[in-house]
């Protein structure tokens, strides 16, 4: 199975019904795997085997917040509308959501038909059908996502500036989250799991990274 990410587009999210349209897919642009998928390369998929698209968090098969209850496109996207379920991963995630801390959406994939063409001398794998096998959402960042688990991974030697900002940000936002959201302990363990290998990442890449750890007080804070 293949995977694809994006940027977390929230279409529409309501606390009330519990429910989030987030988009899955791009169309019509060439990925950092040097994939473009076309509008309805789905379809097929969709009109045999909606039921069983999964939902996850971090691709985790262990770990799904709620289930797949719709499936569409439009000229630009493909979405995927969830239900979060009650349970404490549900909460967790829908309130990861609404506080800004899921960074990307993704999906997993069958490629059913596909061709190689040539977009300005680039050449690149056309997606034109593909099986849509699990939708998730994500608080990893890419590289991290690239590297199959939480690890620093050498394949990212040519990590540009932004892409140092972003993990800065992506950073910030973890560290806030933690310390103010009212999500399980389990929720906030995992994301201070991310926040140091986010730290190390960002070492790794960048020798000026000098930002300082919490003391064990600042820690037992947001356990309270």
């Amino acid at each position: 199975m293949e995977r694809k990410s994006i940027n977390f587009e929230l279409k529409d999210l309501d606390k009330s019904k519990r429910t989030a349209i987030i988009a899955h897919a791009a169309y019509d642009n060439i990925d950092q795997t040097r994939d473009i998928s076309r509008k309805g390369m789905f379809t097929k998929s969709w009109k045999e085997s909606k039921d069983d698209i999964s939902f996850y968090l971090n691709h985790n098969d262990e770990q799904a917040p709620g289930k797949v209850v719709d499936v569409y496109e439009d000229s630009q996207f493909a979405f995927t509308k969830a239900w979060l379920g009650t349970h404490t991963l549900g909460n967790d995630v829908l309130t990861m959501m609404d506080e800004g801390v899921i960074k990307k959406a993704s999906f997993g994939y069958i490629t059913v038909n596909s061709a190689p063409i040539d977009i300005k001398g680039q050449k690149v794998r056309e997606l034109k059908e593909v099986r849509h096998i699990e939708t998730s959402v994500l608080t990893k960042m890419p590289a991290n996502m690239k590297a199959g688990v939480m690890q620093v991974n050498k394949a990212f030697e040519g990590i540009t500036d932004k892409e140092i900002k972003e993990f800065y940000e992506h950073l910030t936002v973890l560290e806030a989250f933690c310390r103010n959201t009212r999500a399980s302990d389990g929720c906030i363990k995992n994301i201070l799991t991310e926040v140091e290998n986010t730290k190390q990442f960002i070492a790794e890449y960048n020798t000026a990274f000098t930002r300082n750890e919490p003391d064990a007080s600042v820690w037992a804070e947001w356990f309270k």
